[in-house]
């Protein structure tokens, strides 16, 4: 699985290869947004590559642009490329690492945070992901009281609204 950030290192979306081949593209809004005309395009004409070479006599280098179709096992390498000259950044996931991304994808972090992590656990040594289960699963829970507190003050708050207006109309 690839992923892929913009710029301003926000999530943009996955893209899954086999053999080279593209076989799927989930796209999150802002990569929809950003990416989601050049995707559909890839589908029908393919993904644009630039190539080149250098000529024998004259010494200049020649370049061309060619479409590379998505079930082609060369659609990796125009992929990447694509992203490259479109300055977006592309993070490769070993399969036992699509879980903690899966997992990461829910926590609340921002796209600057989510990108380290992302680095961080492909930096990790397999041996050692079981910290990061440790780490995601305190997150989690610190995330479930906040969110918890953030639902019965926003209730109190609706409840007392409602009482004011109910008393409002009474009044009248």
């Amino acid at each position: 699985m690839v992923l892929v950030f913009g710029q301003d290192q926000v999530f943009l979306g996955e893209f899954t290869f086999e053999d080279g081949a593209l076989r799927q593209s989930i796209l999150s809004s802002k990569g929809e947004e950003m990416l989601g005309l050049h995707v559909a395009r890839w589908m029908t004409r393919g993904i644009p590559m630039t190539r080149g070479f250098v000529a024998k006599k004259s010494q200049s280098e020649i370049s061309y642009q060619e479409y590379i179709q998505p079930r082609d096992p060369e659609a990796i390498m125009a992929a990447y490329r694509w992203f490259q000259d479109h300055q977006l950044f592309a993070v490769d996931l070993v399969e036992v690492l699509i879980p903690y991304w899966q997992r990461l994808l829910r926590l609340p972090f921002e796209p600057q945070e989510r990108l380290a992590i992302v680095l961080a656990l492909r930096a990790t040594y397999r041996e050692s992901l079981t910290e990061w289960e440790t780490c995601f699963s305190e997150v989690e829970r610190a995330h479930t009281i906040e969110l918890g507190a953030y639902e019965k003050a926003k209730a109190k708050a609706t409840k007392k609204a409602s009482q004011a207006i109910a008393q409002g109309f009474a009044k009248k």
